[in-house]
């Protein structure tokens, strides 16, 4: 994130404003397809970084306003 907060506002506040998913380890081996390297975007500062494959049901396009 880049910028400068509004003035007032302090880290409490933005993590009361983000709602992130949390996922298992099951889930994102599923979604990366159990970490395959042709789903490997690259190396990170903290290890590799995959692509996802998500499959949105009903109750996630509800919530995504899908």
């Amino acid at each position: 994130m880049t910028g400068n907060l509004p003035s007032g506002s302090n880290n409490k506040d933005m993590k009361e404003e983000l709602e992130l998913p949390f996922f298992n380890m099951d889930e994102l081996a599923s979604a990366t397809n159990n970490f395959s390297d042709a789903n490997k975007l690259g190396e990170g500062g903290f290890g590799p970084v995959y692509k996802v494959i998500i499959i949105c049901k009903r109750s996630c396009n509800m919530a995504y306003g899908l």
